[in-house]
């Protein structure tokens, strides 16, 4: 890449197509697999000699989490429980890459566990969203661990003696220097979408049936949990975002001259009376005296 040339991803939309051309090309079930990366520091960039020069599998995890959105547009993994489970996130809906990509992020994650370490650690457990395929001795061989499949989530589990095992290349001189080359790549890559705003424009999709959190976090492809968590820590929560959408909603439909009970149901309430409650605390008045004096 010339130097100064800013980081391009692949947008995840574009990935998925390229995987199901491949699908239909080739006909294997398993392209995923066959899609893995060598974590090969001859080639691999600044990120890979990072994640290489960690003092042990824990520290090259946080890292790999920490930096995840330099190489991933969209997808991405989430750490719970100390680092030991890796959560897999794919947006958007369901589609046929998405199991391809799914196993190739966790071969990746196996591969390079045990290239870093020169061990062949194997994982605790694994779970993946979906069917099994007809043929899982491919999966099997290449995760090297029990698999659960029809799972909510994808995650791979690792135990606390693998996360504590120490990587080969360890140097914690080039750490430093890594990770501050590390800092600017991610500093110099567009702003990302807070989860605010992301949750803003889930609940605003799911409008006008009535948007909860549940419905807001399976569009995002998280728990529940996790998106209350990262609103949490953005300082607010679904309920609070909801309502606010609602008032800025309710205030434009009414100046565009739609019909009251039209508003209510664009809003996702079950009823007028809902909607004349909710906007008496919103505006101190009701909807049609409001409309009179605006």
């Amino acid at each position: 890449m010339p130097q100064g040339t800013p980081w391009q991803h692949v947008p995840f939309e574009h990935l998925c197509d390229l995987v199901e051309a491949g699908l239909e090309l080739t006909g294997d079930a398993h392209l995923g697999l066959r899609l893995r990366l060598e974590l090969d520091p001859r080639a691999g960039g600044i990120l890979i000699l990072l994640l290489l020069s960690c003092p042990d599998v824990r520290s090259a995890v946080k890292r790999m989490v920490r930096y995840q959105h330099v190489l991933y547009d969209a997808h991405r993994i989430e750490p719970e429980d100390h680092e030991r489970r890796l959560v897999v996130v794919m947006p958007g809906p369901e589609r046929p890459a998405l199991a391809q990509l799914r196993a190739w992020m966790l071969a990746d994650i196996v591969d390079g566990v045990r290239t870093m370490t020169g061990q062949a650690l194997r994982p605790e457990a694994i779970t993946i969203e979906g069917p099994a395929p007809a043929d899982v001795a491919p999966l099997t061989r290449a995760l090297d661990a029990p698999i659960a499949f029809d799972a909510p989530r994808t995650t791979i589990t690792f135990d606390e003696a693998a996360l504590r095992t120490k990587l080969r290349h360890a140097n914690s001189m080039f750490l430093d220097a890594l990770e501050h080359e590390a800092r600017q790549l991610a500093a110099a890559l567009p702003r990302r979408r807070s989860w605010v705003e992301r949750a803003r424009g889930a609940l605003e999709d799911e409008l006008p049936r009535e948007p909860t959190l549940e419905s807001a976090a399976a569009r995002l492809r998280v728990s529940p949990r996790t998106l209350q968590r990262r609103l949490a820590a953005e300082g607010t929560h679904v309920a609070e975002l909801l309502s606010g959408i609602r008032r800025e909603r309710a205030a434009r439909l009414l100046r565009e001259g739609r019909d009251i009970a039209e508003v209510a149901y664009l809003l996702g309430y079950a009823s007028s009376a809902s909607f004349h409650r909710a906007f008496r605390a919103w505006f101190g008045t009701t909807p049609a005296a409001w409309r009179d004096e605006g």
